[in-house]
């Protein structure tokens, strides 16, 4: 007989929620691939009021993080140096409360912008 036991990290909480990841006002809630227009702004939500902030993982060395409050719109220069480099980048995003308890995770993969085929961008909304 054979018994299977799943069971979650200890600090991953069971009523995450969705959290989303605004780019340059335009919503992502999973993980994608992106290419915002310059500048890179953010802005994070999640349902959940315990959750105050949220982790990004640096591109190339994931023990090394950034951290950004929720609600707050702020610039998102690290990825957005990388693409004006012409280097593909990415990062996870996770979403905690002031413990370190994890809310959600999502993991965006940053793709620079081609200016040899029209520099298309994911533009602001209102733009």
């Amino acid at each position: 007989m054979a018994v299977m036991l799943l069971c979650a990290p200890v600090n991953a909480r069971a009523d995450s929620g969705a959290f989303t990841v605004f780019l340059n006002d335009l919503p992502y809630s999973h993980t994608t691939k992106v290419r915002p227009c310059y500048p890179v702004m953010a802005r994070f939500e999640h349902p959940n009021p315990a959750v105050t902030r949220v982790r990004m993982r640096y591109p190339y060395n994931h023990s090394m993080y950034m951290l950004f409050d929720v609600g707050v719109d702020v610039h998102i220069k690290l990825h957005e140096d990388f693409m004006k480099k012409g280097q593909l980048s990415l990062s996870d995003f996770i979403a905690e409360d002031e413990a370190g308890n994890q809310y959600g995770m999502m993991t965006l993969t940053f793709i620079p912008i081609d200016p040899q085929h029209g520099e298309f961008c994911d533009a602001y909304l209102n733009s």
